[in-house]
């Protein structure tokens, strides 16, 4: 069984793509079994992708959205929510395994740190150990710089920020 999710992707979007022939691939796969999934609320993705491999809402998986209040922190200090151990139900690769089965996870949302997948290939943005911008924005560790707003020649404002790396080197 493999389990493939597409993240902020519009089924109708998919739908027109795959019928058209322009995902060759994702048409191969689709001729298994697929279902259509109603988001989480809210609607973001560690949110949705913790009830989707636990099969827990919102409520019982503990994750409310890209940054989590930990009891008895200040109200205004939060942590980042995209960690497996925030996660207060069991994904299906740990139930997998307590079956004596495989289990593979290759960029997954709040699958990592897991000891229990027998091989995992983490994402980034905030998972494989990545510090992302929402938590380093909200909790005002780490040191970064506003880039200053200004015209691109294709006409709307951009904003950068330079943000240290875990590596060392240039941001």
């Amino acid at each position: 069984m493999a389990v493939v999710g597409i993240d902020g992707f519009s089924p109708v979007v998919m739908d027109r793509l795959v019928t058209s022939g322009r995902l060759p691939a994702i048409a191969a796969l689709s001729e298994g079994v697929t279902a259509r999934l109603v988001s989480t609320l809210p609607a973001t993705t560690p949110v949705a992708w913790a009830s989707m491999m636990t099969g827990a809402p919102p409520a019982t998986t503990g994750i409310e959205g890209f940054l989590v209040h930990q009891p008895g922190d200040p109200l205004d200090e939060r942590v980042s929510g995209c960690y497996s151990y925030r996660c207060r139900a069991q994904p299906i690769w740990e139930a997998t395994s307590i079956a004596d089965k495989r289990a593979f996870v290759v960029k997954f949302p709040l699958s990592y740190p897991s000891a229990s997948a027998t091989f995992r290939l983490d994402g980034a943005a905030g998972w494989g150990g990545l510090t992302c911008l929402h938590e380093v924005a909200s909790r005002s560790i780490g040191s970064f710089e506003a880039g200053t707003a200004g015209r691109t020649p294709d006409g709307p404002a951009r904003w950068s920020w330079s943000i240290p790396t875990l590596w060392g080197g240039a941001p």
